[in-house]
């Protein structure tokens, strides 16, 4: 859906300036009359408007807000990914911004300015259904502005639409106004709809891809598409509202391109003018070429124009609608998708949009009106209950008897109960039960139910399939154009409740009792119960001892009590929760109930090459982190280029060192990948590179450079490099871009920013190169010699791969990246940035960003959209034959949503047969030489129960592999051999006790079943080269990759390590059972041969001896 956000100053000019007093279709005037220069200064103008216009918007991203956009761009991808397009930050709530523009008497639209309170005035009273859109009039002022220079040679004058200062003057609603209504055609929600679509053609010859037969094909399925707006209202309304171009003699055919599409060539350059100039001139084109006054015979126009650029506007919208009329507007390829051709016309049916449970405003993916589908080829999606409500309401697509309405009134006990089905099953609904039910709340802000069936016409719907869902409408009882919200969404079992239904202090109780899809149609058995009549309601207050003794106190003393008693539990809670925020180990367990197992919890429907373990993971991504799709997950596809890059290489099976120079491969590789940037490349590690990875990195910032001199289409290529600001090591951001850019040719076409981050005890950890949406590498390596290239290097595993996951990586950057510029762009931000980035500060966030070139690159970079990149739109389809599942979290830079958390603990609930891991460790981090945790720390509960559980339920056998405590690559010698070790200090005793403990805790079993599974269930031990965990100098042998496999069909390979910390965190999950069988011969099958033997790192007796020591901090 996204709209414009209308321009900040209408622009008339040229040929398509159309004076006040002149009709659209007459506006033949000379051009150079219309050139009229403007003494200098402003002309005012106070008119009523013909009719005041909503119109209905659809946000793409800007750098202020973190949307993830275009991820259908890639046509062809499986349809299992339902992919949506945007989702704003958790903290960041999309406000609900209607813009509005003035309709003149000749036909023309303005965008209307005002204040902020005057702007939200006018939402507020369109939401409540005060004022219609299209039907409510105003006063306002014509401002005519000077002429200004386009930047063309030619000059304009500028027109703008304003609200005069103090109270809008609503003057009426048009709704009387015969002759305005005939006009328009305003909403009917049934019969044939002629659409006409109009392919925009600027003097440049700029126009959308593909040609008129193309775009009808589209929209009307004239050729052969069976996905396209037509086909999916008639889905929708079952036949009765049908989008038609057959215009029944009313149009002279001969005069369009295609059957339903005209083209039109405007006399204006689509580069230089803003909305309002191009949609004016496109409409007065339609006039000419048909010869008929717009919208004519037409119920629907729709404009498709090439692209939006920047002129007046932040061209941050892929489509718009006005809302309650005839026009929408699309833009570049976003008029293929058919969801969001129905999701504009739901505009012009004078549809809101549908918030989500996070009350932002397109987050409910369960509708049309909110997140649309966001492809070409999948589209089987309706409305939600509230929008079905009104269109009803309308006489519209349902019949009233599949209404039902359920007024509780105030006393309680009173009930309503029965089956409910889904609107996709209207027409197989003998029994007559209801589509919708109607939760009369004494206001305007009533509840709607429905059962979202995921089947027919709404079979792509991506959120809550086949579960009850509770929506509330923001005013006007659901009648008329509201926002409306996804408030909860029921399994069969679950109930929820609304606390002091109308204001009585009694509870309203949802129940879903039972779910049952199996039949025909499927349905929900709901009861709906309000109170119970032999309770009264609770006292207020008035009466009672305590409220008359409060009462009787002095006010200053009333209002110390009243002050204090709020602020000390405020201040106790901000506390705790501040105290506790680098762990998610409480959240978590509102995810996962301690007596079900995760696949009974979800239902993982809509993954078809998924396998159940990436299905469950799915599932509990899109059920607990929508809000995060893209952002920091995704269900995307690539292919895995060569093996796995695990180091050192060489060293299984024997009993020699790793000789000089063993893995030199490795940087040369780093480089091999990030050297052939053509548009854009992130870099994502823990801390600067060094030695010879710094040589690789700097070597191939040359060759992007001085390819880029040869670009030739004037824009820089884009390299984001970014760290981690951790405590007590400050980076100097400053220094190191100056180091990787001192070579650099000065006539370069490269723009390169270098970062770092921190928030509380949360940074960067993730290992990410994301090259032009295309190439990746990521895993556990960093960029440094030391642990390594040098002797005694530690053990790391990464990945290569080359598809669309390569986008993920860069979404995930992107809001690092966003964190960076808000937090430096504060007060307090603008002072920190003028100290030396290397100084300490006691602070709990810092940021730091340098550029370069300096004084010609922006401060903060770009965020990348994959609609923007050129080199990847012009790559070949790419053979993505590989199911993945990108996972992230970002520490405490974002609030309680941890997806990669929760990620790893779906596929550890799936597992039915063995789960084998290779990781650092386990438990957490101690006071070096010690097996104290540092205070505050404890092992990762959740992780050792779900372990646990799938041990004693299912019988899983689990093979661990673990880092030898404290082991110190020997590049890092006489360092503080303390300092960096790669392993906690913890030995596979105490890892194997934490594990059964946790079985002991859950169920009431004997010592001796846990003994048996202690030796036929938990293999772990330390890594080891041909059964020796040191080096020939005495040394133990470190292990850092982050990798474990499931049921040996899944994997996962990435940054994150179990133990319990809160980082920024990333990696893949390779859902595919061939690859993952490569990945286990490649990796596990060697490190677990030369590593294991049987009782020598765990020893039975002394696990249980281990149950009853206390290992937190």
């Amino acid at each position: 859906d996204a709209v414009e956000q209308e321009e900040t100053a209408a622009e008339v000019k040229n040929n398509t300036a159309f004076e006040l007093g002149s009709e659209r279709d007459n506006g033949n005037a000379d051009t150079d009359e219309q050139e009229t220069s403007v003494d200098s200064g402003t002309v005012n103008n106070q008119l009523t408007c013909k009719s005041l216009i909503a119109v209905g918007q659809w946000r793409l991203p800007n750098e202020s807000q973190q949307i993830e956009a275009a991820s259908a761009l890639h046509a062809g991808t499986d349809t299992y990914e339902k992919n949506i397009p945007f989702h704003a930050r958790e903290e960041e709530a999309m406000e609900t911004e209607e813009t509005f523009v003035c309709e003149l008497d000749n036909g023309i639209t303005l965008p209307i300015e005002g204040t902020d309170d005057q702007m939200q005035y006018l939402r507020t009273m369109l939401n409540s259904g005060t004022i219609v859109s299209s039907e409510a009039t105003v006063e306002v002022n014509m401002q005519t502005m000077a002429a200004i220079d386009d930047g063309d040679g030619s000059a304009a004058d500028v027109q703008m639409i304003s609200l005069p200062p103090g109270p809008i003057n609503i003057i009426g609603n048009n709704s009387s106004n015969q002759e305005n209504q005939r006009n328009r055609k305003l909403v009917s929600y049934e019969g044939e709809k002629k659409v006409l679509v109009v392919r925009v053609i600027d003097s440049e010859g700029r126009s959308v891809g593909g040609d008129a037969k193309y775009v009808s094909d589209k929209f009307f399925g004239t050729y052969g598409d069976t996905m396209t707006m037509k086909s999916g209202f008639d889905a929708c309304s079952f036949g009765k509202f049908t989008i038609t171009n057959d215009y029944q003699g009313q149009v002279d055919t001969t005069r369009l391109a295609a059957p339903g599409v005209v083209d039109v060539h405007i006399n204006v350059r689509l580069a230089q003018s803003t909305q309002a100039t191009l949609r004016e001139a496109a409409l007065r084109g339609v006039e000419e070429a048909l010869g008929l006054r717009l919208p004519g015979p037409f119920d629907y126009v729709v404009l498709v124009v090439e692209d939006c650029y920047r002129i007046g506007t932040d061209c941050n919208f892929a489509a718009y609608a006005y809302i309650n009329h005839w026009l929408s507007v699309f833009v570049a390829d976003y008029y293929k998708y058919p969801a969001v051709q129905l999701h504009e016309i739901g505009h012009n049916l004078n549809l809101a949009h549908s918030g989500g449970l996070d009350g932002k405003t397109y987050s409910d993916h369960t509708c049309l009106m909110g997140n649309p589908l966001f492809s070409d080829d999948v589209g089987k999606m309706c409305f939600n209950p509230v929008k079905n409500y009104q269109i009803n309401r309308g006489n519209g697509w349902y019949d009233d008897s599949q209404i039902a309405t359920f007024d509780s009134g105030r006393s309680g006990g009173t009930s309503w109960s029965g089956k409910i089905i889904g609107v996709a099953d209207y027409n197989n609904n003998a029994s007559n039960h209801p589509i919708v039910i109607k939760l009369e709340s004494g206001g305007g802000q009533d509840w709607f139910i429905g059962f979202n069936r995921a089947t027919g016409p709404n079979a792509d719907n991506v959120q809550a399939d086949d579960l009850v869902t509770i929506y509330r409408v923001a005013d006007g009882d659901g009648f008329g154009y509201s926002t409306s919200s996804l408030k909860d969404m029921l399994r069969g079992g679950q109930s929820t409740t609304i606390s002091n239904w109308r204001d009585t202090r009694m509870n309203l109780v949802i129940r879903v009792n039972e779910i049952n899809t199996g039949s025909s149609p499927g349905y929900a058995h709901v009861d709906i119960s309000f109170g119970d009549p032999d309770e009264p309601p609770p006292p207020r207050g008035d009466g009672s001892p305590f409220f008359d003794w409060f009462a009787s106190l002095p006010p200053g003393v009333a209002f110390l009590l009243l002050f204090f008693g709020t602020l000390l539990p405020c201040a106790a809670c901000y506390c705790y929760f501040k105290t506790n925020n680098f762990t998610s180990k409480k959240r978590r367990d509102l995810y996962f109930d301690d007596k079900s197992h995760a696949s009974d919890l979800f239902d993982a429907k809509g993954s078809p090459d998924l396998s159940y373990v990436g299905q469950i993971v799915h599932a509990t991504l899109q059920r607990f982190h929508p809000h995060h799709h893209r952002t920091m997950w995704n269900v995307t596809s690539a292919k895995i280029i060569g093996q796995v890059h695990n180091t050192p290489r060489g060293v299984w099976d024997s009993s020699s060192d790793p000789s000089e120079g063993h893995d030199d491969w490795f940087p040369e590789k780093m480089a091999e990948i990030i050297g052939p940037t053509e548009a854009w490349c992130d870099i994502l590690t823990l801390g600067p590179p060094d030695g010879r990875f710094f040589n690789a990195v700097e070597g191939a910032l040359q060759k992007i450079a001085y390819r880029s001199i040869s670009k030739t289409d004037g824009s820089p290529i884009v390299v984001r490099i970014l760290f981690g600001h951790y405590p007590a090591k400050p980076k100097d951001i400053g220094k190191i871009t100056t180091s990787l850019t001192k070579n650099l040719p000065e006539d370069a076409n490269i723009h390169i920013w270098v970062g770092a981050w921190r928030k509380g005890l949360s940074w960067n950890h993730a290992k990410i190169i994301a090259v032009d949406g295309v190439f990746l590498h990521t895993g556990g390596h960093n960029m440094w010699d030391e642990p390594y290239l040098t002797k005694n290097p530690v053990h790391d595993l990464s990945l290569e791969l080359e598809g669309q996951v390569a986008c993920d990586g860069h979404y995930f950057a992107n809001q690092q990246w966003q964190f960076i510029k808000t937090k430096q762009s504060t007060c307090m931000g603008f002072i920190i940035d003028k100290l030396p980035d290397a100084l300490p500060l006691l602070k709990r966030t810092r940021v730091t960003v340098s550029e370069w070139p300096e004084s010609i690159a922006e401060v903060f970079p770009p965020q990348f959209l994959f609609a923007n990149n050129r080199v990847a739109h012009s790559l070949p389809q790419l053979p993505n034959n590989t199911p993945l599942i990108s996972i992230g979290c970002q520490g405490s830079m974002v609030s309680r949503s941890r997806p990669s958390d929760d990620a790893i603990l779906a596929m550890i609930h799936a597992s039915r047969s063995i789960i084998r891991l290779v990781i650092q460790d386990l438990g957490p981090i101690c006071i070096p030489g010690t097996k104290r945790p540092l205070p505050g720390l404890a092992w990762p509960k959740q992780y050792l129960d779900a372990i646990g559980k799938a041990i004693y339920e299912r019988g899983v056998d689990i093979e661990l592999v673990l880092s030898n405590p404290y082991s110190t690559p020997g590049g890092l010698e006489g360092k503080g051999t303390k300092d960096t070790p790669y392993g906690n200090g913890w030995d596979c005793v105490d890892v194997a006790s934490e594990i059964i403990k946790a079985i002991q805790k859950r169920y009431a079993t004997d010592d001796s079943r846990l003994r048996t599974m202690v030796a036929d269930n938990l293999r772990i031990c330390f890594v080891r080269h041909n059964q020796s965990s040191k080096y020939s100098d005495g040394n133990s042998i470190g292990l850092h990759s982050k990798h474990f496999i499931v049921d040996d069909r899944c994997c996962y390979i990435g940054s994150q390590n179990l133990y319990d910390c809160d980082l920024a965190e990333w990696g893949v999950i390779i859902d595919d059972e061939v690859e993952v069988k490569k990945i286990l011969a490649d990796y596990f099958v060697p490190i677990w041969r030369n590593s294991y033997t049987p009782g020598r790192d765990v020893d039975v007796a002394r696990v249980m001896d281990g149950l009853n020591v206390h290992r937190d901090g």
